[in-house]
């Protein structure tokens, strides 16, 4: 990736100062923004802080903490240096999220594809993600539910998945442990734990509109049905997959060759759901795309969710719900 010159914008509108990769300047941002949130939350002390509203209405509990923060200053005694702080957030997050945007190109052969190989070329999901953790942060708005959280995810694809739910400050308010089946929720600020079938219990979860397949959101290898006789479009850039009802969608974007939009309707044609992908990034060998946005109008309903980080080959991962000796259990039918 070419280096970027003093003050030239690039493509996201972020004006660099040095000439240094604009990657390091992701690793930078991300960094910068962790290390935020441990330092501050250090040196605040806690008198009534009001969650209630970054908070998901799923763990409302959280209310009964304080409301107010106090500002302890910062001795001057230990300035740190600037270019060594930058350094060492460099170097200490070298891993965090996969490279800076990639360039898209439309292939030869555009307009002029058939249905058969644009789902050709659509790829499947490959085996290096059998196994990974990921870091995602979500905004919801919803009549049920509102507001931001983040989420860690231990992922693997023979038997299991943890979802480590956390509000401001990092404070893990639920862990969501999907088996088969089942889905066990440990919502540690009541300290309850809710167990049932995977298809019932998933309306319960924080950002419930995406179910328990966050990994499968988030890499975006989709396949359309090849059993519809699917009506092929295009536009200057892309392809339109619409079935012969008009209900179902996909946009293609040949420059990647991975779906971008999906669109479901009723039969009246009123818009169910659509989800845009974007911002795709290139992880290793593969092309992902860092944010997904959802749209439900009938439920009024809109998810944001962005990529932060994922490692493929993490050293150890922990499927540990954390319960306590004294809590509640709850079974969904």
């Amino acid at each position: 990736m070419p280096e970027t010159p003093c003050r030239q914008e690039n493509q996201t509108g972020k004006i660099f100062l040095f000439r240094v990769p604009p990657e390091i300047f992701f690793r930078i941002e991300f960094c910068l923004l962790f290390f935020l949130e441990s330092f501050f939350s250090r040196i605040f002390r806690w008198k009534n802080i009001d969650f209630r509203g970054p908070i998901p209405d799923t763990f409302r509990r959280l209310s009964d903490l304080p409301s107010r923060i106090e500002w302890r200053p910062l001795s001057a005694a230990h300035p740190v240096p600037l270019l060594l702080f930058l350094l060492l957030l460099t170097g200490a997050c070298r891993s965090t999220a996969p490279p800076g945007p990639i360039e898209i190109r439309t292939p030869d052969g555009f307009p002029n594809h058939s249905v058969e190989e644009v789902l050709d070329h659509l790829p499947k999901r490959p085996s290096d993600f059998a196994t990974l953790y990921a870091e995602t942060s979500v905004s919801v708005s919803s009549p049920e539910e509102s507001g931001n959280f983040s989420t860690r995810i231990s992922y693997r694809e023979a038997d299991s998945m943890l979802i480590r739910v956390r509000v401001k400050l990092g404070i893990e308010v639920a862990r969501v442990l999907v088996v088969g089946d089942s889905t066990f929720i440990y919502d540690r600020v009541r300290n309850e734990e809710v167990v049932g079938e995977t298809e019932s219990i998933a309306r319960l979860l924080p950002g419930a509109v995406l179910g328990t397949d966050l990994v499968g959101a988030a890499l975006n290898y989709i396949q359309p049905s090849r059993d519809i006789a699917w009506i092929l479009e295009s536009d200057a850039l892309r392809y339109r997959l619409i079935s012969p009802d008009g209900t179902l969608l996909y946009v293609v974007d040949p420059g990647i060759w991975r779906v971008v939009i999906i669109e479901t309707r009723d039969a009246e044609g009123m818009i169910l759901e659509q989800r845009w992908y974007t911002d795709f990034r290139q992880f290793n060998q593969h092309v992902l795309p860092r944010r997904l946005q959802l749209s439900k109008p009938p439920e009024d309903t809109r998810l944001s969710m962005v990529l932060r980080r994922m490692d493929t080959e993490p050293e150890s991962l922990s499927f540990d719900l954390g319960l306590k000796e004294d809590t509640r259990r709850i079974h969904v039918q």
